[in-house]
């Protein structure tokens, strides 16, 4: 029976800030770069720039809850609940600040990492395609959730291979499958692409009962709108209806010319009436438009 993942693991945070030229906050940060890179089951450094404001301004020293709903091979998201914000955010096995040379400032923060963190890490398999993570992996190795993508092709199924979360980060490979996994996967493939399961039945249901009202709806303002302008004496044919804007075009054909600017005039004066629709007038050298 697989053990039920815990919904979160509580650790500790540590944050530094260090000046090189110190000589003894020079020696500290050596001493704890050579441990944290020898620590157990820590993920590798990241140091990307977008992410040094989120730890200047969330990533305070402390006890922190991470959420296990979704996790990576050197960080996690802290749990809503522990965040005053209530959004949770990113904290990272060590990050530290980066600092453009020849700045000689570090900055940074890194997590305990417990005995939990490791084992679940190395328990729960993540399929490399579409990111599912799973507690109890199938006996074949790959994942079965993302068979049905659309975007799937049979060349990249080896994506979909599973392994745990700490041989997951950048640097993974991804064989290419051999002829026993090629005889067991493509049957799967070919049928989870042309069988439609019962949620993905409801699904297309909703997705083509949309459209049809959408379509129905477009169409029956395209017909209200140009009756509209027939019902008010308007009389010219350079007028089209967009449908995925819901906006009416006029002197569309050739918008570098337009309208004549007297006609637009016009025509604004005709539409001022009270024309149900949003409108686009093209005249060259000015678009008119409703809001």
């Amino acid at each position: 029976m697989v053990a039920k993942r815990p919904a979160s693991i509580r650790t500790r945070l540590h944050s530094y800030r260090l000046d090189l030229r110190n000589a003894n906050e020079k020696e500290i940060y050596e001493a704890l770069r050579k441990r944290l890179a020898s620590s157990p089951g820590r993920g590798s450094l990241m140091n990307a720039p977008e992410a040094a404001d989120q730890h200047k301004r969330r990533c305070r020293a402390g006890e922190v809850e991470l959420s296990t709903t979704h996790f990576f091979s050197n960080q996690w998201n802290t749990t809503r609940e522990s965040d005053p914000d209530g959004k949770g955010f990113r904290v990272f096995d060590w990050f530290e600040v980066y600092e453009p040379e020849p700045s000689s400032i570090r900055s940074g923060h890194y997590l305990d990492i417990t005995p939990e963190m490791i084992a679940l890490r190395d328990s729960v398999h993540v399929c490399g395609y579409c990111g599912e993570m799973h507690d109890a992996p199938p006996s074949d190795g790959f994942c079965g959730k993302c068979l049905d993508s659309p975007y799937l092709e049979p060349k990249d199924l080896k994506l979909t291979r599973l392994a745990p979360v700490s041989d997951s980060g950048v640097r993974r490979k991804f064989p290419e499958l051999n002829d026993d996994e090629k005889s067991t996967l493509m049957p799967r493939f070919v049928e989870s692409q042309t069988t439609l399961n019962e949620k993905r039945i409801g699904k297309r249901r909703d997705d083509i009962a949309k459209k049809l009202k959408d379509r129905h709806q477009s169409a029956s303002n395209e017909a209200e709108g140009l009756l509209w302008l027939i019902d008010h004496g308007y009389s010219g044919d350079d007028v089209i209806y967009y449908h995925h804007s819901g906006r009416f075009s006029f002197g569309w054909r050739n918008k570098e010319v337009g309208l004549d600017g007297d006609v637009a005039d016009k025509l604004t004066s005709v539409l001022s009436a009270g024309f149900p629709f949003p409108y686009d007038i093209h005249t060259g050298s000015r678009t008119i438009s409703s809001k």
